[in-house]
């Protein structure tokens, strides 16, 4: 997928009236219009996570992700998803995150065992010292995150482990509540919820709706944080049930935009 011609989509979405029905604008693209009004090139408009924590995202891992699969190896297709993730994110925990996620997601559309897959490539994974139970006090206690100073704000969402994350003796030891209430932050921060969503995988051995119901009942940035799990949990089974896809009001749409992406991956002249 061409930057530039992303960029120019992205524009076109965002500024012709009528075209974007969304009622919340996320602060990645407030941001990213505000730099573009300076006069900044399109490719130099994404905001920095040093600058504005929140950038560090969700929503900055599932485009990346999704454009990954274009390209025939795991290598190549980190490298197809740092480049667009900076053109809207420019966040290391994006980043890191899709460092970890696109392998793991190739190695589930490859076939590989659900269960020892999700092991391994979870043991790439170094989770934030700082607990979600702690993270939300401290926003409390500062009556919201915008009264912590940067440099304070920047080592709670950076500081990580040195211990490597090992889900299975998560999924053995800890409930999922003390998964979603204490262990890790239900925002949209990666650092937690790419744990999060690799807790629920295991933890439901990889059933789609029961990971996906998880997730949805785990509150927070479960939408985000949802479409992540469900490339996994999708990308794990041979299909995913019916009734979840049957009534969508743009299902005919959804399924032949997915058809046809599938046809130009696997052309093998996505790139």
């Amino acid at each position: 997928m061409d930057p530039k011609a992303f960029m120019e989509a992205f524009i076109a979405h965002m500024t012709t009236p009528g075209r974007n029905r969304d009622p919340y604008t996320e602060i990645y693209i407030r941001r990213w219009f505000e730099n573009y009004a300076r006069g900044l090139p399109p490719e130099s408009c994404a905001e920095l996570q040093r600058n504005v924590w929140s950038i560090g995202s969700h929503g900055g891992i599932i485009r990346p992700l999704v454009v990954s699969l274009l390209a025939g190896s795991a290598y190549q297709g980190l490298g197809l998803a740092v480049e667009h993730q900076n053109l809207t994110h420019r966040s290391e925990n994006v980043t890191s995150a899709l460092g970890v996620l696109v392998p793991l997601l190739k190695a589930l559309l490859a076939g590989d065992d659900p269960s020892s897959t999700i092991s391994k490539h979870a043991q790439r994974v170094h989770a934030p010292q700082v607990t979600g139970e702690q993270l939300f006090a401290a926003y409390r206690d500062h009556q919201g995150p915008g009264n912590i100073s940067p440099r304070k704000m920047w080592q709670f969402h950076t500081q990580l482990a040195d211990a490597p994350y090992e889900v299975d003796r998560l999924v053995r030891e800890e409930s999922e509540s003390e998964i979603i209430n204490q262990r890790f932050a239900t925002a949209c921060y990666p650092e937690h919820g790419l744990p999060m969503l690799l807790y629920f995988a295991q933890a439901h051995n990889l059933d789609v709706e029961a990971a996906l119901l998880a997730n949805a009942n785990a509150g927070g940035d479960n939408v985000h944080r949802g479409m992540v799990l469900g490339m996994l949990v999708g990308a794990a089974n041979e299909d995913v049930p019916e009734h979840l896809k049957s009534g969508l009001i743009a299902g005919y749409d959804l399924h032949t935009e997915i058809e046809a992406f599938s046809d130009i991956a696997l052309s093998g002249n996505a790139i």
